[in-house]
């Protein structure tokens, strides 16, 4: 039997810098790095798929918290760095020692 969590209680799970897993949609199970959240909804990029410059709008019910990044201040370094692709390129590492670490849940 799946627990549904209150709304205002995964607000506070999911913030700036949170390692995030898609639930919902048709990029479930995909990892991303929030970037933003406000009214309900979360910012996501992967620096592959959605890239920081273009982040992915989700539903903070629509993702799940995985983990967070050690160093919060990378990815305030990440905004100083002039090209986009360098951008990109940062996120993705950031993200690798996620994507290698963390399965992925099983659907039940």
């Amino acid at each position: 039997m799946k627990s549904v969590m209150p709304q205002q209680v995964i607000n506070k799970e999911i913030t700036r810098g949170a390692v995030v897993r898609s639930m919902a949609g048709h990029d479930r199970g995909e990892l991303f790095i929030v970037l933003q959240v406000a009214d309900g909804f979360a910012w996501l990029a992967d620096g592959k798929s959605r890239r920081q410059g273009h982040p992915k709008k989700k539903r903070v019910l629509h993702v799940r918290t995985v983990s967070r990044l050690p160093d919060i201040a990378a990815l305030d370094a990440l905004e100083q760095l002039g090209d986009p692709g360098q951008r990109d390129a940062a996120l993705r590492t950031l993200l690798r020692p996620f994507t290698l670490t963390i399965p992925e849940e099983e659907e039940t």
